[in-house]
């Protein structure tokens, strides 16, 4: 069971890193094409929220390899909240409070 788990976070992981590429491909073209600042703009934050979901996918992965006793848990100050501030587009941020997934080792 705790395979599964693993396997279904990689895969996961494999599909958001896959989109995070796709929008690094169209940010790069929209720069060499001279397009609109509106739309790089646009593109980089969309590059950010991509790689964002991809980095928490991470935090994931690692949890589960934990959890299948396949590598060693991070410090304890790693997996304590933290506050997370992302562009909004037009000069505004989002500021979350993120929660890393602990594994089951240190709940």
């Amino acid at each position: 069971m705790k395979y599964k788990k693993l396997l279904e976070a990689v895969k996961k992981l494999d599909q958001l890193q896959a989109k995070v590429e796709k929008a690094s491909e169209r940010y790069k073209q929209a720069n060499d094409s001279g397009a609109s600042t509106k739309r790089k703009a646009a593109l980089s934050d969309k590059l950010v929220a991509e790689c964002w979901e991809r980095d928490k996918q991470l935090d994931i992965v690692h949890c589960e390899l934990v959890n299948a006793n396949l590598a060693d848990p991070k410090q304890v100050e790693e997996y304590e909240p933290r506050e997370i501030t992302q562009s909004a587009g037009y000069g505004h941020s989002i500021s979350v409070l993120y929660y890393p997934p602990k594994p089951d080792c240190l709940k």
